[in-house]
């Protein structure tokens, strides 16, 4: 059965069930991990089908955009596996990251970190952190140094923030969809373990957890993101994503074709277990 590319979604998970890449949709050319939250106390990789661990039992509580874990400040995190498809995009000149969330309060840690990719022995090297110091400034992070800071004190709001490399040299920042800042670098990631974390700045460490609320992804692509896909993220960030739902429907109307394979095993499928059914 083949999906059509569903025109608009909107920032609301659409459907509570666990979804599958739709390697059709322009979106997701270049990207190498994708980071879902599944709303049953499990986050997974969608490009890999690897879950994150956690450092804590999480306590799974529905946000104002959808199913998903409530984190707290001082609370769980979570890292993942280091994988190949990480790994091939850094050092480079050339890749984006991009994430969102909803906090329900202005977080209480110094440089609390809402999604990045680090390792054991070093902190954050390249995502997202908020600066909470006195200003409260969202700041996004690349080679190992602070470049692009930008104010933002809204709580209660899907929010979203897209990097980009455009050089060697330089990056662009989005906030909700809109270019915030332009940016020099000074050096490439050339960190070793290459571990994307939630709520945290080291991978088996609880640095910078301050996040209050809900993350809701975390990506990152082998390229970079123009302004119109950073547009794309922010307003209708499930976009390339299929539910299970998506192919009942389309049954149900008479879509024709065959859906293509993916690159990895039918991720609903093969996370059912680790949810104890089946």
């Amino acid at each position: 059965m083949q999906i059509p590319i569903i025109s608009q979604r909107g920032q609301s998970k659409p459907w509570s069930s666990v979804p599958r890449i739709n390697w059709g949709h322009p979106l997701t050319r270049g990207l190498v991990f994708y980071a879902y939250d599944t709303g049953a106390g499990l986050v997974v990789d969608l490009v890999a089908g690897l879950k994150g661990t956690p450092s804590t039992n999480f306590s799974p509580r529905p946000s104002p955009r959808g199913a998903g874990q409530r984190y707290t400040s001082g609370g769980p995190f979570i890292a993942f596996p280091n994988t190949g498809n990480i790994v091939g995009i850094f050092p480079s000149s050339l890749y984006s990251f991009a994430t969102a969330w909803n906090i329900t309060a202005l977080p209480s840690v110094a440089f609390t970190s809402a999604f990045c990719v680090s390792d054991t022995a070093t902190n954050i090297a390249t995502g997202l952190q908020w600066d909470s110091g006195a200003t409260n400034n969202m700041v996004a992070i690349y080679a190992n140094t602070y470049t692009s800071t930008f104010t933002t004190n809204s709580i209660g709001v899907f929010h979203s923030v897209v990097g980009t490399n455009t050089s060697a040299t330089s990056q662009n920042t989005y906030f909700d969809g809109k270019l915030a800042v332009t940016s020099a670098i000074t050096a490439a990631f050339t960190a070793t373990a290459y571990q994307p974390c939630l709520n945290s700045e080291q991978s088996n460490f609880p640095t910078g957890n301050g996040v209050a609320g809900w993350i809701h992804f975390g990506a990152l692509w082998n390229r970079t993101l123009s302004a119109q896909e950073a547009s794309q993220i922010h307003n209708d960030p499930y976009c390339f994503l299929i539910y299970p739902e998506d192919e009942i429907f389309a049954t149900l109307v008479g879509s024709g074709g065959v859906t293509p394979p993916g690159p990895g095993p039918n991720f609903l499928t093969s996370l059912l277990p680790m949810m104890g059914v089946g």
